[in-house]
C-alpha cells in the first residue's frame, strides 16, 4: 500500500506545491527513467525497513526527483536525477515500459513558493528527452539509459594505422574514441550495421588493448583485453569472440569484418 504522504498527492490535482518543494503528476518518458538512479524502491538497496516521509525530504529538498508508479499504483521508486552507471540488460530498474504508468516529479521551487506549472512542465519535456547523435553517427540505448552515439570511418590513409594513431585519429577529428560494447545486444546491433558495408581493409579496430608486460608480442591468451576506460565496463565482451587461428601475440583488438565478425589479436 502506499504510504499516506504519496496516497494524499495522489489524490490531488496535477499540481501540488508546500514547503518550496513543488509536486507534479507528469509522466517522465521511460527512456530517460531508466538512465537515473534509484534511491529507494524494489531494486535498491534501501527497499526494506525504510521512513518513506525521510527519503522524499532528504532527497527531494534540495534537488528534482521521481516517484514512478507501476502495475496500477502497487509498485513505485524513487529516483534522483542523476545518471546511473547500471549495466545491466535490458534495463536497470527492473520494470519495463509497459508496467510503467506515470510519475510524479518533486521540484524545489525554494523561497519562491509555487511557480507556473506549465513552465515547469514544458521544461520537463525538453530536460528528459534523449539527445540524438550528429548527423552520420549511429545511435544505440544502453541499460543505463545513455545514447552511445559511433561513427564509421571507412578511408584510404596515406601511412599504416597503428591502434594508437587510429584512436589518436578519433579524438583529434571527433573527440571520441575508439569503439566498445556494454552488452552482447549492442555487440550484435553494431555488426548487423557493418554488414552490408566494404571496407577498405579487413580489420577494424575496437577500443580494447591489454598490457602483457615483458612479453608484448607474444602475449598468449592468459593476458586479457580491457576497454578504455569511461566507454564500457563489461571487459568479457573484449575476450570472447577472439579467432582461435590468430588469437596469441598482439595487444590491441580489432574485430575483422570477413571473418564472421571475430576479433584479432595485432600488435
Amino acid at each position: 500500500m502506499l504510504p499516506i504522504l504519496l496516497l494524499l498527492i495522489l489524490l490531488l490535482s496535477t499540481v501540488n506545491c508546500q514547503s518550496g518543494i513543488q509536486v507534479i503528476k507528469y509522466k517522465i518518458p521511460f527512456s530517460f527513467l531508466v538512465s537515473r538512479t534509484i534511491v529507494w524502491g524494489d531494486t535498491a538497496a534501501s527497499s526494506t525497513a525504510v521512513d518513506l516521509y525521510s527519503v522524499v525530504t532528504k532527497n527531494c529538498g534540495t534537488q528534482m526527483c521521481f516517484v514512478a508508479v507501476y502495475r496500477k499504483s502497487t509498485i513505485y521508486q524513487i529516483f534522483i536525477n542523476q545518471q546511473n552507471n547500471c549495466g545491466t540488460a535490458p534495463n536497470c530498474i527492473g520494470h519495463s515500459e509497459s508496467e510503467y504508468e506515470y510519475s510524479l516529479v518533486f521540484v524545489n521551487t525554494g523561497t519562491q513558493g509555487c511557480t507556473n506549472s506549465a513552465a515547469i512542465i514544458n521544461n520537463l519535456a525538453v530536460s528528459t528527452k534523449l539527445p540524438v547523435c550528429p548527423q552520420f553517427w549511429y545511435s544505440y540505448v544502453r541499460p543505463n539509459g545513455r545514447v552511445w552515439c559511433y561513427i564509421l570511418v571507412n578511408k584510404l590513409m596515406t601511412v599504416p594505422q597503428t591502434w594508437t594513431k587510429s584512436n589518436n585519429y578519433c579524438w583529434n577529428m571527433y573527440g571520441a574514441q575508439l569503439n566498445a560494447f556494454q552488452t552482447d545486444q549492442e555487440r550484435q546491433q553494431f555488426l548487423a550495421v557493418i554488414k552490408p558495408m566494404k571496407f577498405l581493409s579487413r580489420w577494424m579496430f575496437l577500443g580494447a588493448t591489454r598490457n602483457c608486460g615483458p612479453n608484448t608480442g607474444n602475449c598468449g591468451q592468459k593476458y586479457q583485453f580491457t576497454w578504455i576506460a569511461g566507454t564500457s565496463t563489461n571487459n568479457v565482451l573484449a575476450n570472447n569472440y577472439g579467432d582461435p587461428r590468430w588469437w596469441d601475440a598482439g595487444n590491441c583488438l580489432t574485430v575483422m569484418t570477413e571473418e564472421k565478425n571475430m576479433y584479432d589479436d595485432v600488435e
